[in-house]
């Protein structure tokens, strides 16, 4: 909880301003707002069960959505590539009744769908700015660095499956986490992990959350009475995610806000107007499922924040 507490103070800022623009919405939007979010816990949640399903097991899939949200909490607590939250989602899944190696494969499904409806999304972002004729350096900068860790994270993947018979190095094994996790992969069905249909599944779902998230961003955008199309809001979206992802901040906090507000404005959206929806999505991506995800992973994992 001291993490929370920590968080929460360098931050209150930016909350009392999401407070202070709720209070004056209209509740149809804000309604609307939380509905596409809902939607993207359940698309979390289905890219899990369809591995689950796959292996020919069995999890309820309002507990995946639910350990969606606790995953994000972790994540924007605790900054550490997306360590922290995939460590909570593999000890979640085992105290719901999954084998390690399951969990191990829906965890890397996840990941490797993930980068890849990533790379679809930046492609089709990049290519709505280019017939726009607004690709500045700075976005090719921010493209070009996050390539880098688009193609590391899979292919870091695919050397671990294509070598998981392997024996670490004696100095890596005396660390449990790693030891533990290398004995798990062992056991991981590379042909389930990287099937053609699982992954183009599953990569569609991450691509339905971008939209979703696309769609929010509209939502407050129409909260303050502007109104824009949704593929404004898809590049705005895309770029403040690769923005954020780079930044390596708890939430991405700073660079996701700066790449939403520099994309809106780049496509004609008012720089203030651009501020209060970036502002108001945040609220609803981060403050709002924070507090209830911390108290689920308090729960469910038996941890300490």
């Amino acid at each position: 909880m001291v993490t929370l507490v920590i968080f929460i103070v360098v931050h209150f800022t930016e909350a009392e301003q999401f407070a202070l623009l709720l209070s004056k919405a209209e509740p149809k939007w804000l309604f609307l707002a939380i509905l596409l979010q809902i939607g993207t816990y359940l698309c979390a949640g289905f890219i899990w069960n369809q591995v689950i399903r796959s292996a020919q097991h069995r999890v309820p899939l309002g507990a995946l959505a639910r350990l969606s949200v606790e995953k994000l909490s972790i994540d924007q607590l605790v900054p550490m590539g997306g360590i922290s939250g995939n460590l909570v989602v593999l000890q979640t899944m085992r105290r719901l009744g999954l084998p390690n190696w399951l969990a191990m494969e829906a965890l890397l499904v996840d990941i490797l769908s993930h980068y890849t409806a990533y790379a679809i999304v930046t492609f089709l972002a990049l290519s709505i700015l280019w017939f726009y004729h607004d690709i500045t350096n700075i976005i090719c900068y921010l493209v070009g660095i996050f390539a880098v860790i688009l193609v590391i994270v899979p292919i870091t993947i695919l050397w671990l499956l294509a070598h998981r018979n392997n024996q670490l190095p004696l100095w890596l094994l005396r660390f449990h986490p790693i030891a533990k996790a290398s004995e798990t992969i062992k056991s991981v069905s590379p042909e389930r992990v990287l099937s053609p249909r699982m992954l183009v599944i599953t990569s569609l779902l991450n691509v339905t959350i971008f939209l979703l998230d696309a769609g929010t961003l509209w939502t407050m955008m129409r909260v303050t009475n502007y109104s824009v199309g949704i593929m404004t809001t898809f590049v705005a979206i895309v770029i403040a995610s690769i923005a954020g992802t780079i930044s390596f901040l708890p939430g991405g906090i700073g660079g996701f806000e700066a790449g939403s507000v520099s994309a809106l404005a780049l496509l004609g959206v008012p720089i203030e107007t651009a501020l209060t929806g970036t502002l108001l999505l945040r609220g609803f991506t981060l403050w709002f499922p924070l507090v209830p995800g911390i108290l689920l992973v308090r729960h469910d994992v038996n941890i300490k924040l």
